[in-house]
């Protein structure tokens, strides 16, 4: 056990330091011209200990699916598509270390509007029993190690795709091709917000070794798209 927690810190502190460099400015695509555009924004959710146990094989699930390097966005089915009109989309993906539990679609279609990141993530699966075989399991997440706020508040879509938002106690202006981030990490008193700064992930690794749960959550504006440019299929993941 002592060596997965300590392969687990190892490979969440490679975590922190891709989520960072996700926060940097990168250069993104212009506004799509008429009213059917709307801006994307890419949430990732990383959590060091949101799977019970060690997991084999996850179910296969239909989930909308993201590739920055090839601008595609690709949604289960045709009912996933946005409205015509809609202000925004975020795609919320959850991992725990390098397993990846879920992807959520949200369609804002006005503002102010909430987007519940907290909400309970089900995924099942198999797992290692302990005893060299393995075990399914209904749901492998633990969720109670997932330390995002209930919701993530959108308070303006700017005419120029800049998004404004707030998680938590952060409020947060996003200009299309720039990205943010934050902790969240389990002290004494409860659930705290680790803010960026120049010691951030050294600040982070001393709640890492302190063995207690640990949640990174980064945005990225990747600006507007047109409705025509998402693709429908399916996007099954096995975790």
């Amino acid at each position: 056990m002592r060596r997965w927690v300590w392969g687990s810190a190892v490979a969440l502190a490679v975590l922190l330091a891709l989520a960072r460099m996700s926060w940097r400015p990168q250069p993104v695509a212009g506004p799509a011209r008429g009213d059917d555009g709307f801006v994307f924004l890419f949430a990732w959710e990383s959590n060091n200990m949101a799977v019970r146990g060690l997991p084999r094989r996850l179910d296969d699930v239909p989930q909308p699916d993201f590739d920055a390097e090839a601008r595609s966005l690709r949604v289960p089915a045709a009912a996933d598509v946005p409205p015509p009109g809609a202000a925004a989309v975020i795609l919320h993906r959850v991992d725990s270390l390098d397993t990846h539990l879920a992807s959520r679609l949200y369609t804002v279609a006005r503002v102010p509007a909430r987007v519940a990141v907290g909400a309970p993530v089900a995924r099942g699966g198999r797992v290692d029993d302990g005893r060299g075989g393995e075990a399914y399991v209904d749901n492998v997440v633990d969720n109670g190690a997932r330390l995002l706020p209930p919701q993530m508040e959108v308070r303006a879509v700017e005419a120029d795709g800049t998004i404004v938002f707030r998680l938590g106690e952060e409020e947060v202006r996003l200009r299309p091709g720039t990205g943010w981030g934050i902790g969240y990490v389990r002290g004494p008193e409860g659930v705290v917000a680790v803010a960026d700064g120049p010691d951030w992930e050294e600040r982070m690794g001393r709640y890492l070794r302190s063995g207690g749960p640990v949640t990174v959550f980064s945005v990225f504006n990747h600006g507007r798209w047109r409705r025509a440019d998402l693709r429908v299929g399916s996007a099954a993941s096995g975790g």
